[in-house]
């Protein structure tokens, strides 16, 4: 039994080597306080959408890259494959709201067909579930904008403008919460009031536009096997022209919980890095591994110390099975205590980890009792798997052999050189890793895109044709403002795709609708092709070139049952992000079309002032409309979050794995240098001098690393060149990088055990063989 005088021996032993308490409570702690912060985000990232209480019955609709369809298509599948009861159709739009004179409010709103509180479970706060979203022009609020937009008096049956469109309120909704793919939205309107919204009737019943998401709800015990392949086979019959003329060629219905890593994306869904969730999960599993095998050479570095402990327990009548029991008691004890400590160091490194992952992890508000009751367990299993070794070890010595002093000539240490090369291998791993994403990570920063983004500010377009001529004379009088450009698609959101057949093959265009002014506010790079300017000419892409396999400067483009003048050709530009390679894209100078946005070129030395001036127009102009913008300079540097984020992960779990092996490599030194004590001492007597006793001895770990070396490059090489295949624009497989990683870990170890050797070889010979 664990008795109160177990404790108060063990609690003595931990008060004389105050060191060693130190870095193996502390140390577990961090290691702990990791797996606490990384867990939560797991646990939060894997739960998107998991609260639905039909999520097992939600599908959504998707083909080879996408997930968006036709509206007609949503009551198709319905009607045509009895596995569905109700189908949606959604669409990510943004606009201006207002319900009371002089407030106007910019709002992202969700389209959605009527049976979308009933097949996912958002809470209404005001409305009937059955009746809301019933009516073309009806309208959904979450409770923070309804707030905003109408203060105290939320009553249903109030009138809201979107866009000019009248609405009716007919629910006010909780707010939308993070854990859902839906997150962006603070309000849902009926689907079928796009029509009115884009003034373009026929909208529902047209095949034309593929814009659009579509979510499914299985009947109750439906057999969804070989339905992808069922459906496939009735849109080709259906004559649905996205498959028959080959632009997709697959059907995938994905359950709602899996959506959110889903790498077929759409507009307005809120998505997740799978890759880094892996790595964040292979992460907490090593981390926790570090931990016990750093515990337990600690634990056994400090078997000398403990062994006359266990040896008069022994001659007092103790049998073994009651020295592992309190051994293990301990080591459970020390856990216990190491996760309470873990939990505080967590709480307080959250808003660190928030900002590295851009995450949303809230300790007070995630951590419940059953998180508690894990914890504790956890502990409970990591301290007797970690004491377990030690505890044997320990309780095998004979104790004639510690009285009689023999017991430091037997002991070995292989299994722990063992230990601590797997930690090194580790250490070499990430180091490696962690270098080459923040190669990469640099290689996109300082890739030339092909356009200016440096002082450009992008806003959504508000103003209608008078007022954009006025918006644009009035800004360019501002100091600071170099230009205003109307346009309808920019490299940020990757314009309008059009795809057409041409030599029996199926191509597709990025189209760019923009001003001559944005030409220029680009940069683009543009040889002319000598063409006379026209009013349907175009500009295209080298992409586009090699793709249509046209002359180098080509006078004509085919597009659709047309030819185009081509009035020049315009270097290669990236857009949307450094994910996709670069395809052909025809750039149209404005005439009557709408422009989707407004782009605001800002001269160097503009200030504070010329946006408060910018701001106070266009609100002016626009009759009260706020000016909201995106700064292309962060957009673009948004597409690189997921390397920072990972790269700053990898970053600090490098440098949390060498100090784990810090102290790993400080143990078995401890238990190493124990056991050289005579070796030692005889080497000074007979005039060795301290440096050369620390060479010779440090020489044996300078193996151990040599051997982690040659076992971690190759993985190391292999995982690196896997994971940059995903980037179309990459570096190189530097393999300068591994043999930096070598040597990195090779003076942190040596150093480490130099310093320990060196602290012993300073000692008076004297007092190692006192007892020998």
């Amino acid at each position: 039994m664990f008795t109160f005088n177990h404790f108060k021996s063990f609690a003595n032993h931990l008060w004389k080597n105050k060191r060693y308490t130190i870095i193996t409570v502390l140390g577990f702690s961090i290691s702990v306080m990791f797996v606490i912060v990384l867990s939560l985000h797991i646990e939060r990232e894997l739960s998107i959408d998991a609260f639905h209480s039909k999520k097992d019955r939600i599908y959504r609709l998707a083909n080879d890259m996408h997930s968006v369809f036709s509206p007609p298509m949503s009551a198709m599948l319905v009607d045509h494959f009895p596995q569905f009861e109700a189908s949606i159709r959604t669409y990510s739009y943004s606009g201006i709201l207002s319900a009371q004179e002089n407030v106007k409010l910019s709002g992202e709103v969700l389209l959605a067909d009527s049976a979308f509180f009933r097949m996912f479970s958002y809470p209404l706060i005001k409305g009937n579930i059955e009746t809301v979203l019933s009516t073309t022009n009806s309208l959904v609020l979450t409770e923070t904008l309804a707030y905003k937009l109408l203060g105290e008096n939320t009553e249903l049956g109030t009138a809201i403008v979107l866009d000019g469109k009248s609405f009716i309120l007919q629910g006010i909704m909780k707010d939308f919460p993070e854990n859902t793919i839906f997150a962006n939205y603070e309000a849902v309107a009926n689907f079928t009031s796009l029509e009115m919204l884009w003034d373009s009737q026929g909208l529902m019943a047209s095949f034309d536009n593929n814009s659009f998401g579509i979510y499914l709800l299985a009947v109750p015990n439906a057999d969804m096997s070989g339905l992808s392949e069922k459906t496939l086979e009735y849109f080709h019959t259906s004559k649905i022209w996205l498959y028959t003329r080959g632009y997709v060629k697959t059907v995938a219905y994905e359950p709602i919980t899996d959506v959110y890593f889903s790498n077929r994306g759409s507009l307005g869904i809120k998505a997740g890095n799978r890759q880094l969730i892996a790595i964040l999960f292979g992460v907490t599993l090593l981390i926790l591994v570090l931990s016990i095998i750093n515990y337990i050479n600690l634990t056994i570095a400090q078997a000398g110390f403990r062994s006359k402990e266990v040896a008069i327990r022994k001659l007092n009548g103790s049998s073994r099975l009651n020295l592992i029991f309190q051994l293990l008691s301990e080591s459970v004890l020390l856990c216990v205590v190491a996760f309470g400590l873990a939990f505080l160091l967590a709480n307080f490194v959250e808003p660190l980890f928030n900002q590295l992952l851009s995450a949303n992890v809230d300790i007070s508000m995630q951590f419940q009792f059953y998180h508690w009751g894990i914890g504790v367990l956890l502990m409970i299993i990591i301290g007797a798997i970690s004491g377990i070794v030690p505890a044997l070890y320990i309780t095998r010595i004979n104790p004639i052999e510690i009285i009689n002093g023999s017991f430091r000539l037997k002991t070995k240490a292989r299994y722990s050189k063992v230990l601590i090369a797997f930690q090194l291998i580790i250490v070499i791993v990430l180091l490696s890793g962690t270098v080459s994403i923040f190669r990469q990570f640099k290689y996109m920063q300082q890739y030339d895109l092909g356009f200016n983004y440096s002082n450009v500010l992008l806003l959504d377009n508000q103003l209608d044709a008078s007022q954009c001529t006025a918006f644009r004379n009035e800004a360019e009088r501002i100091p600071g403002v170099s230009a205003v450009a109307y346009v309808a698609g920019t490299p940020i959101d990757g314009g309008n795709n059009n795809s057409f057949n041409y030599k029996d093959k199926s191509v597709g265009f990025q189209v760019f609708t923009v001003d001559t002014a944005f030409m220029k506010m680009m940069n683009f790079r543009i040889t002319p092709t000598g063409v006379a300017y026209s009013p349907d000419g175009v500009y295209i892409n080298r992409a586009a070139i090699r793709e249509l396999e046209l002359d180098s400067l080509p006078l004509k483009c085919p597009f659709y049952s047309r030819e185009l003048d081509v009035l020049g050709v315009v270097d290669d530009f990236v857009y949307r992000s450094l994910y996709s390679k670069i395809g052909s894209t025809i750039i149209k100078i404005r005439r009557n079309e709408s422009p989707w946005q407004i782009a605001i070129g800002l001269q160097p030395n503009a200030t504070t002032q010329t946006y408060s001036q910018l701001g106070e127009l266009y609100k002016h102009v626009s009759n009260g409309i706020p000016f909201e913008y995106q700064s292309m300079d962060e957009s673009v540097e948004q597409w690189f979050d997921a390397e920072r984020n990972t790269a700053g992960i990898m970053l600090s779990f490098s440098i949390l794995s060498i100090i784990i092996s810090i102290m790993g490599i400080y143990a078995m030194s401890l238990y190493f240098i124990q056991q050289k004590h005579k070796e030692i001492a005889m080497r000074k007597i007979v005039g060795a001098e301290v440096n050369e006793v620390v060479t010779l001895l440090s020489s044996t770990y300078i193996k151990i690393v040599i051997v982690a070396f040659v076992i971690a490059t190759p993985i190391s090489m292999y995982g690196v060149a896997q994971w940059l295949e995903q980037f179309p624009y990459r570096t190189d497989l530097a393999y300068w990088v591994f043999g930096f990683a070598g040597v990195v870990t090779l003076l942190i170890s040596v150093t480490t055990v130099a310093s320990q050797v060196w602290h012993a070889a300073r000692k008076n010979p004297v007092r190692s063989l006192r007892y020998e």
